[in-house]
């Protein structure tokens, strides 16, 4: 065995390499790199390979400095591609399509620095929601962390107190392992947002080829002997109960749970309360449905069970339910019952496996009959859609246009509401009765996701038409995502009532004093952002009244392309 000599002597079969390689020329030199690189992938590839093979088939970005080459490869790995106007549009539309898809099925990338601040809005929307996305960004390469260098920012500082996790990705060996994490992590147990940092060194540089993730961990769905004796104990207290309610939220779409809640309603005849986005999981127009009448139902409930659902602002804290009722809370994370009355008895999991069981106790200990007497004794409450009766005023209330959609909107509709007025309004008129036929802002309050939210839906569900009821300051929020929509040919229609801003609401004006001149919360009056769109490509139209609103409504779904229709209303709330 020949060792190298220790006197500084030059290793010559090593020196004739370096001096051979010094002498190829440029074709000859690609040539050997090429060599070196065969059966290896660059870190670009790999994420882009990573994400189609962990079931993702959209993505959401904008462009940048070091992810335009990934959102290349994610083009030619097959991945439909949409290329947005503002980053936090490319989150919200993420996650709108993974609520609706029912898993992690599209991503949101952007570049470095400024990008990752613009997104973090979007960020914040799908955590509160509770949504599951991923946020793929990039940074600048590792060893310039610290140098001052052109867009440096470090994310995982700025978006750790939003995200539900974050990931800093360690070198182009672990992309595959680490974006699999990360999905696992986004799905497991409370969806959330999990923000992903990529240094441009680890996606320039190259890995062995191997085989990448085929799928993703599956929860635990196995029911422990101290779970199923609390399931047990529910059951009981359900039986036992005069006046049962049910309170439920948007918690419950995943693993397709609300199936199980409304087999369990209706075997109990157990009246129910959604959550704003809830709505519709369980239909409006349900024998059992109760949500107009939430604050008189919590009030005389005995017995309220809760199923995914928080009592944060939503319910109002839980302020509402009767101070000795008995409360049982079924979520798949502890979080959810930190704002919960300690007398809860709290039930940890998935409601896909606990409902099923809650229903073997129920059917193994008594006849329900029973129970269906008693609960019967609450009275019927007014359906949600009501019959407004119009007056000849001109222009109409927020509450006359949505009372008119409710009459025209196909009922296969998934309708978006966005703005604050027009927001109220369409949640006490339109009906939501078939399952995601409802998305709002949600738990943030963020103004502005309508169309992006809009965008993302109907990739999700494109037999389904998408339709945006919207308040003009809202709308103006993501206005350029219309240009995203007409780039994609995505078919969203969006109505607008158009109100002069924020102006709408009686409580912002009266901070003003008496006359005066108010130009800070109110806009220019009657500004025309159907005019503004139309040079997008957006087909468009603006009506007088709420009589032209059916055919407006008939015509742009049957073109097939992104639409907005105009309307203007009066500053009132109702």
């Amino acid at each position: 065995m020949s060792t190298r000599p220790d006197n500084g002597e030059s290793d010559a079969p090593a020196d004739d390499v370096i001096d051979r390689l010094r002498r190829l020329g440029p074709a000859q030199s690609e040539a050997f790199k090429a060599r070196l690189q065969a059966g290896r992938l660059r870190g670009h590839d790999i994420v882009a390979g990573s994400l189609r093979s962990l079931g993702v088939t959209h993505l959401y970005a904008m462009p940048g400095l070091p992810t335009d080459e990934t959102i290349g490869a994610c083009v030619r790995a097959g991945l439909d591609t949409t290329g947005v106007r503002h980053q936090q549009a490319a989150v919200m539309m993420a996650a709108a399509h993974n609520y609706v898809a029912g898993h992690v099925a599209s991503v949101a990338m952007v570049s470095s620095g400024v990008a990752v601040t613009n997104a973090l809005t979007g960020l914040v929307v799908a955590q509160e929601n509770c949504w599951p996305v991923l946020l793929l960004a990039g940074a600048v390469e590792r060893s310039a962390r610290g140098s001052g260098a052109f867009m440096e920012l470090d994310g995982i500082a700025v978006a750790g107190p939003i995200a539900k996790a974050c990931v800093r990705i360690d070198s182009a060996d672990t992309i595959a392992m680490q974006l699999a994490d990360a999905m696992h992590t986004a799905m497991e147990g409370r969806p959330g947002a999990v923000y992903i940092e990529m240094p441009a060194d680890c996606l320039s540089g190259s890995a062995a080829g191997k085989p990448l993730v085929e799928t993703v961990r599956m929860r635990d769905t196995a029911l422990s002997s101290e779970l199923s004796a609390a399931i047990g104990r529910a059951a009981d207290l359900l039986l036992a109960a005069h006046r049962p309610v049910m309170l439920f939220g948007k918690g419950v779409r995943w693993d397709d749970a609300h199936l199980r809640l409304r087999e369990l309603a209706e075997y109990l005849s157990l009246p129910f309360v959604a959550s704003p986005m809830g709505r519709g999981l369980l239909p409006d127009d349900h024998p059992l449905s109760r949500t107009p009448d939430q604050s008189r139902l919590l009030a005389e409930a005995d017995v309220v069970l809760i199923v995914g659902a928080r009592l944060n602002w939503t319910f109002r804290y839980g302020s509402e339910i009767r101070p000795d009722a008995r409360i049982i809370h079924i979520d798949c994370a502890d979080e959810a019952f930190h704002d919960g009355p300690p007398r809860a008895l709290t039930i940890q999991g998935p409601a896909s496996a606990i409902l099923p069981a809650l229903l073997e106790y129920l059917r193994r200990r008594e006849n329900a009959g029973t129970h269906r007497s008693r609960a019967e004794s609450w009275p019927p409450d007014a359906p949600i859609a009501r019959n407004v009766q119009f007056q000849p005023a001109h222009p109409p209330t927020p509450g006359q246009l949505a009372a008119a959609l409710a009459r025209v909107l196909p009922q296969d509709a998934v309708v978006v509401l966005d703005g604050n007025v027009t927001l109220l309004a369409a949640q006490k008129h339109i009906s939501a009765n078939i399952p995601l036929s409802r998305l709002t802002p949600g738990t943030s309050g963020c103004m502005g996701t309508g169309l992006p939210f809009a965008i993302g839906a109907a990739h999700a569900c494109p037999e389904r038409p998408v339709i945006v009821v919207t308040g003009d300051m809202a709308l103006s929020l993501n206005l350029f995502e219309f240009e995203t929509a007409v780039r994609h040919a995505v078919p969203v229609v969006v109505v607008l009532a158009n109100n002069d801003g924020p102006s709408g609401a009686r409580r912002q004006r009266s901070a003003f004093p008496a006359g005066h001149d108010e130009h800070v919360l109110e806009y220019q009056a009657g500004l025309r952002y159907d005019e503004m769109a139309r040079p997008l490509g957006v087909a468009t139209v603006c009506v007088d009244t709420i009589d032209a609103l059916p055919e407006a409504l008939a015509r742009a779904l049957a073109m097939r392309r992104p639409a907005l229709i105009q309307i203007q209303v009066a500053p009132l709330e109702d």
